[in-house]
């Protein structure tokens, strides 16, 4: 209840992942070894683990990442119901329509001292969403590329038809929205 009040108090920075209910179990078995991974400890399902990654061309860039970052902050896991939105972490996909659930990863690092934070989040939510089909809350970390994010939402053509047809000007939008739609 403590940090959840009054966030202005507090330097954190996070990255939030969402994963339907049917990928949550693999994922997280994923997960725990890419922490102890980047934390420099034992896997705990290292064959699965470098099997998977080995698959995707990501076991040896998971290795250069041993003992960057420390994970030093419960992992906060919630379930979504899915939404009709055209571009929410909990909008429908090409897959089967389920719950999605969050698996939220805050760090307190100084803001200066992030760059194994930044590593790990660079790591965990391309890889995720390659495999798992994992979205990235749009409010926090974010690092998923434009190519990655159009994969990821079947109705993203809509929601830039819906873009130009309420801000032809562009009014609000940014760089980094500019450069992801």
């Amino acid at each position: 209840a403590i940090l959840t009040m009054q966030h202005e108090l507090f330097r954190h920075i996070e990255i939030e992942v969402f994963v339907q209910r049917s990928k949550l179990d693999e994922a997280t078995q994923l997960l725990t070894d890419v922490i102890s991974v980047f934390g420099d400890r034992k896997l705990e399902q290292r064959r699965s683990t470098e099997t998977l990654l080995r698959n995707i061309g990501r076991w040896d860039e998971l290795e250069q990442h041993r003992g960057a970052y420390v994970h030093h902050y419960p992992i906060c896991f919630r379930r979504i119901e899915p939404d009709a939105t055209l571009i929410s972490m909990a909008s429908p996909g090409d897959w089967v329509d389920e719950d999605w659930y969050s698996i939220s990863l805050i760090s307190y690092q100084w803001p200066g001292d992030r760059n194994g934070f930044f590593a790990f989040a660079e790591f965990v939510g391309p890889t995720f969403a390659q495999l798992f089909k994992t979205r990235c809350h749009w409010g926090k970390y974010q690092p998923l590329d434009r190519e990655m994010i159009e994969s990821l939402y079947p109705k993203i053509d809509e929601f830039r038809d819906t873009i130009q047809r309420f801000d032809p000007t562009s009014v609000f939008t940014n760089d980094w929205f500019r450069q992801l739609f």
